[in-house]
């Protein structure tokens, strides 16, 4: 959506991407039809000025691998703050890390789904603040993707339901939803395959309303869970005690600013914990977490024995 007259929109298209598509600005030649066809990135045809303010839709068709506002990044500035809402996947394809980076005002309507080629989906959706849900997201074929880090960062309002997703490539999912403060899976329990991520540093970080039970969350052993739950306060631990903890070397900033986790609950935790083969010397700290009873029978070890 332009706001003025003379406005400018740029494809955000990589130096290094493969382009022989066809693309309709609208206000040329009318909807629905193509003004030029784009074979280079910077081939000039690819900027379109808008000679009146308003809504406007671009219409493209072809090969066109490569594109990604990159926050700016692929010399289209400015233009990931015009872009509003995608009405249609159709054969978009994403190839690239970054697609929507900073495309705060842009929501989707669509209800298909666009060919997912890249195996990282870094920053896909990052700052796209005004998503709450993506309408076609179980046709999303996610089965060979293996990096998801900040895929999710900074969608506020942003809360859905992925078990419908494929993680079962996944290996690395840093920051992955931290700063989506509406997050908490639907509402929904979680049951995602995560069996090849070792390292969760930071991925619900800030996420201010999730509390899910993550006991149906498969994981690999553990390494890192640095900033994992930080300024979580509505987090109250569930699940945590099914976590595979054996490999994990410690860090008191997990859950930093989160809630208070029920005696319960943090008990069931620390005996689960104490009873695997843990490391030593691990630093972690609970907040004012209260234990008792076998809990504290299993802290007293995690902290004596095990130098916790």
């Amino acid at each position: 959506e332009t706001t003025a007259r003379n406005e400018t929109f740029t494809l955000p298209l990589d130096s290094g991407g493969t382009y022989n598509f066809d693309v309709g600005f609208e206000n040329s030649l009318g909807a629905g039809t193509f003004d030029y066809t784009i074979t280079a990135y910077n081939q000039a045809e690819a900027t379109f000025t808008y000679p009146s303010a308003g809504t406007h839709t671009i219409w493209i068709r072809g090969t066109m691998q490569g594109f990604a506002f990159n926050n700016d990044g692929n010399g289209a500035a400015g233009g990931r703050l015009l872009m509003r809402d995608v009405l249609q996947w159709g054969g978009f394809e994403i190839t690239e890390t970054s697609t929507f980076w900073g495309c705060t005002s842009m929501t989707v309507s669509a209800t298909d789904a666009p060919t997912i080629s890249s195996t990282n989906l870094s920053n896909t959706f990052r700052n796209c603040a005004l998503i709450t849900t993506i309408p076609g997201l179980a046709l999303f074929d996610t089965s060979a993707v293996t990096v998801f880090t900040r895929s999710f960062y900074g969608m506020d309002l942003f809360d859905q339901n992925l078990n419908v997703l494929d993680f079962s490539a996944t290996t690395t999912i840093q920051e992955m939803f931290r700063l989506a403060a509406a997050f908490n899976n639907g509402g929904v329990a979680p049951d995602w395959d995560w069996s090849g991520v070792t390292e969760i540093n930071g991925t619900f970080r800030s996420c201010t309303v999730m509390n899910l039970d993550c006991s149906a969350v498969s994981l690999g052993a553990v390494t890192n869970l640095s900033n994992a739950f930080a300024t979580c306060p509505a987090f109250e631990g569930y699940g945590l005690e099914t976590w595979d903890i054996s490999a994990y070397s410690g860090t008191s900033s997990t859950f930093a600013g989160a809630s208070t986790f029920p005696t319960a609950q943090y008990n069931a935790i620390l005996i689960a914990w104490e009873a695997q083969v843990e490391q030593s010397g691990v630093t972690i700290n609970f907040g004012s977490s209260q234990y008792g009873g076998s809990g504290k029978v299993a802290r007293d070890v995690l902290t004596g024995t095990s130098t916790w």
